[in-house]
């Protein structure tokens, strides 16, 4: 359903307001943005120090905030995925937020962050909730600016407000347990949806790793068949040269054994005659 979604979490510690600054300026790891697109988050509204804003606001009302007390809300804004398709739908997001966050909350906005390295674009806005009493001492009140009701006005209005630049927004679905869900719960979701799209991704990235190393080991048996082939012809023709200067080596050998033995049966008969008779009944029996 393409609707808007605003989602407020109570910072009640100075702790509280750092981790969200640090979170929100990416000074601290966050394992469901991309680097690679950090630089295109953008500052709406503030400083790059919310601590420091949040602290300059309450001092300048001299401020001492009693225990437990909500020194202020981490404020989530955003548009179902759908019509947040273009840049220019994220610039006309962006300042139509931005208009609604100063015409409601005034300067107790301190803070509004544009994230665009995660899978959904959307605004982190710090809001310090201060009200008047009757005596006009002005206080933190999370509990009158932040009760059911007035979270229940904020998202009509917030969602009226989008409606005239978005018109096929729908209203948000009020009453249901959705309806408010905490940040964090929002953020899971993110990131259940980045780590399937990292899965998907890496699988894309994977085949295509295959089919480099395919090409490359194909490149490299190109390029080395030709050198493959010249050392092959190479050792064909010294082994050819030897075995041939060996068989030629053998024959001399051979040959003069020959002379050797035929001289030395020579020899033999002419000391002993009587075995010429032998040879010659030797020679005609296969004559």
């Amino acid at each position: 359903m393409a609707t808007t979604i605003l989602r407020f979490e109570k910072l009640k510690t100075k702790t509280n307001i750092h981790m969200a600054g640090a979170h929100q300026h990416r000074f601290s790891n966050t394992p469901n943005a991309n680097p690679e697109l950090s630089d295109q988050n953008k500052i709406l509204i503030g400083s790059n120090n919310i601590t420091k804003d949040v602290e300059g606001l309450i001092s300048h009302y001299k401020i001492k905030p009693r225990k437990n007390a909500v020194l202020a809300m981490d404020t989530l804004l955003t548009l179902s995925p759908e019509l947040l398709c273009s840049k220019g739908d994220v610039v006309t997001f962006q300042n139509t937020a931005k208009d609604w966050l100063k015409q409601r909350f005034g300067t107790r906005c301190v803070s509004a962050v544009l994230h665009m390295d995660e899978t959904t674009p959307h605004i982190h806005a710090v809001i310090v909730p201060l009200s008047k009493n009757k005596a006009g001492k002005v206080r933190l009140n999370a509990r009158d600016l932040f009760n059911p009701i007035k979270l229940s006005a904020y998202q009509r209005e917030f969602n009226s407000y989008m409606k005239d630049v978005f018109p096929t927004i729908l209203p948000p679905q009020h009453g249901r347990k959705t309806s408010h869900k905490k940040i964090k719960a929002f953020y899971e979701e993110l990131e259940n949806d980045a780590k399937l799209l990292k899965e998907k991704q890496l699988k894309v990235y994977e085949l295509e790793l295959k089919k480099q190393q395919k090409a490359l080991i194909q490149k490299f048996i190109e390029r080395c068949i030709p050198a493959l082939t010249i050392w092959a012809n190479k050792l064909e023709c010294e082994l050819r040269k030897e075995v041939g200067d060996y068989s030629t080596k053998l024959s001399i050998k051979y040959k003069n054994r020959s002379k050797k033995l035929q001289f030395e049966l020579e020899e033999t008969f002419e000391q002993n005659p009587e075995l010429l008779d032998l040879k010659n009944k030797f020679e005609n029996k296969f004559i």
